[in-house]
C-alpha cells in the first residue's frame, strides 16, 4: 500500500465506523526508501486494522501469481485493495474477492462503492 492509498482507505473507513469488518493491511519495500524503518502504519489507523510488515513481499509475489488481472502489476502485486466475504481463508479463496481495485488512488470510487454495498442494509 502506498502513503496516498493508505489516506484513501482511512477515509473510506471512517465513513463506515460501524460497520463489521477485518482490515489486513500488507506494507513491504517497493521503491527505494519504503523501508521498514520509515514504514507509517499510522496513516491507516482504523482500529479494525492490522498491519504487517512482509519483507519478501511474499503476500504481492503470491496474488501476482494467480495470473489474470493480479500478474498485470508485474511480479509483485501491490497498491491494491480487495474486499471478501465473511469466512474467505488464505490460499483457498483469496484469489476470488467480491471486489478489488488497484491502484488504491484510481480505484478509490470502486472501494467506496464496495463499502457501501458492504454496509447496506442485509449485508451487515
Amino acid at each position: 500500500m502506498c502513503v496516498a492509498g493508505a489516506r484513501r482507505a482511512q477515509l473510506e473507513l471512517e465513513k463506515h465506523k460501524d460497520t463489521d469488518l477485518r482490515v489486513l493491511v500488507v506494507w513491504f519495500e517497493m521503491y527505494e526508501g519504503d523501508d521498514r524503518a520509515t514504514w507509517r502504519a499510522a496513516l491507516l489507523n482504523d482500529p479494525r486494522a492490522v498491519h504487517y510488515w512482509d519483507e519478501s513481499k511474499a503476500v504481492g509475489r503470491w496474488f501476482a501469481g494467480r495470473g489474470g488481472a493480479f500478474r498485470k502489476s508485474g511480479p509483485v502485486f501491490w497498491d491494491a485493495w480487495l474486499l471478501y466475504e465473511t469466512g474467505a481463508r488464505a490460499k483457498k479463496n483469496l484469489d476470488k474477492p467480491l471486489a478489488w481495485g488497484r491502484t488504491i488512488v484510481a480505484t478509490e470510487k470502486g472501494l467506496a462503492e464496495a463499502l457501501e454495498r458492504l454496509a447496506a442494509p442485509g449485508n451487515r
